[in-house]
This record gives structure tokens, sequence and C-alpha cells, in this order.
């Protein structure tokens, strides 16, 4: 399997689909055969932005399917470069499980004063790492906060 790239945050509208869609494409622009994963089966974002590209012939091809887990998602990524995981608008049990399978965790959030907390209040939920030689670092930007982790939860 390649590398996992999670998407996750507390809130809806703070520009996961966004990114997580930025993401695949570039990677997919360069040349990595890559798998988007929508958890957001209601609103479905990143599969309506695929049909949309496909209507048009939009290139380059992207494979993005809706998935109710990450587990499902996880399980059908196998045999791509990278899997970029789209995760709902609120936190859930999916992304503690994102978080753990993921090589990379990225939190979007917005400029409001709640942004903040809701970060802090998610990233606590995330599992500590197994070993102690396994090092974890976070590097915050203004818009989004990214989790790096050697954790093979």
């Amino acid at each position: 399997m390649g590398r996992v790239v999670g998407f996750i945050s507390q809130k809806g509208g703070v520009g996961k689909s966004t990114l997580a869609r930025a993401l695949a494409r570039e990677a997919a622009a360069g040349g990595l055969t890559v798998k988007l994963a929508d958890l957001d089966v209601q609103q479905a974002t990143s599969v309506n932005w695929h049909r949309r590209r496909l209507d048009h012939g939009i290139e380059p091809r992207i494979s993005v399917e809706a998935y109710k887990t990450a587990a499902q998602a996880i399980g059908a990524g196998q045999s791509f470069d990278m899997l970029v995981v789209d995760g709902p608008g609120r936190s859930s049990r999916g992304s503690l499980d994102i978080a753990r399978s993921a090589d990379l965790v990225v939190q979007p959030t917005g400029g409001g004063v709640d942004y903040p907390s809701a970060l802090i209040r998610s990233a606590w939920s995330w599992p500590a790492c197994c070993s102690r030689d396994r090092r974890r670092r976070r590097i915050r930007s203004n818009s989004a906060s990214i989790r790096r982790s050697g954790c093979s939860h």
C-alpha cells in the first residue's frame, strides 16, 4: 500500500474536501495512482466533484468513491500509490480510524475563535505512539494543523 493522507475535522466547511481534492489532483498529475475516498456519503462533495470532472473530460483521471467507513476506504486503497481520505464534517470514530491509519493527517481549521479549541479536543483523541523511538511531529500553519506519525496503529 502507498501513502495514506487523511483530511479530518470536527467542523464542516473548513476546507477538508477542497484540500483533499487538490492533493489528489496534483499527485495524479505528478504520475501517481491516486484513490480519493469520500467518507461523507450524505453530502458526497468529492464524488460530485469527480462526476463534474468526468462530464467535462478533465484530466488527470482520478479514482473517487464514497465509503461508509474508514476501514472500507483503506482496504480499497491497497493498490494505489496514494490514498487520500476526505473525512466527514464532524468528529467520529471514523476520524480516529483515519488518524490511526494515515501517514499524514491534515486537520484544517477556520479563522473563528471556536476552531482552535475544537482542534485541540480532537488532537487529544489521537493515539499515542506505541514505541518511544517513534517520533511525532506537528506542524501548524494559519489554515491547517498537520500531524506526521510513524505510529502503526
